[in-house]
C-alpha cells in the first residue's frame, strides 16, 4: 500500500509541474505576442516624428527665404543646406529679389523628406 500512495503522490506532483510549465508557456507566448505590435507602433511613431521634423525644417527654410525677399535682400542661393537640430533644409530654388517666381525648399530629417513650394508674386 505504501508504494501505491507514493506513486500516486509522485503522479500528482508531476501533473502539477506539467500544468505550471504549460501555464508559464502560455503567459510567455501572450507577452511575446503583445510586444510585436508595440514594436510596429514604435516604428510608425518614429516615422511620423521624422516627417514632422522634415516639415518644420522646410517651413524654417521658407521663412528664411521669404524674409530676405520681403526686405529686398538676396536670399541664400539655391543649393544652400542649413543644418538644424535633428533636421536640415536645402534651398532648391528662389526668384531674384523684387521679381515673381517660385521658392522651393526641401526639409529632411532621418529618412523623411518634405518639399514646400511657394509662389511669390
Amino acid at each position: 500500500m505504501h508504494t501505491s500512495t507514493t506513486h500516486h503522490t509522485r503522479t500528482r506532483r508531476a501533473a502539477a509541474v506539467a500544468a505550471i510549465i504549460i501555464l508559464l508557456a502560455m503567459v510567455h507566448l501572450t507577452i511575446v505576442a503583445s510586444i510585436r505590435p508595440a514594436a510596429a507602433d514604435i516604428f510608425t511613431v518614429e516615422n511620423r516624428v521624422q516627417s514632422l521634423r522634415a516639415l518644420h525644417a522646410a517651413e524654417s527654410g521658407a521663412r528664411v527665404v521669404l524674409k530676405a525677399l520681403i526686405v529686398g535682400a538676396n536670399p541664400p542661393p539655391a543649393g544652400t543646406i542649413v543644418p538644424l537640430p535633428q533636421a536640415t533644409f536645402e534651398i532648391i530654388s528662389t526668384p531674384p529679389p523684387a521679381q515673381a517666381g517660385e521658392v522651393v525648399i526641401e526639409g529632411r530629417a532621418g529618412n523623411a523628406t518634405k518639399r514646400l513650394s511657394i509662389l511669390v508674386l
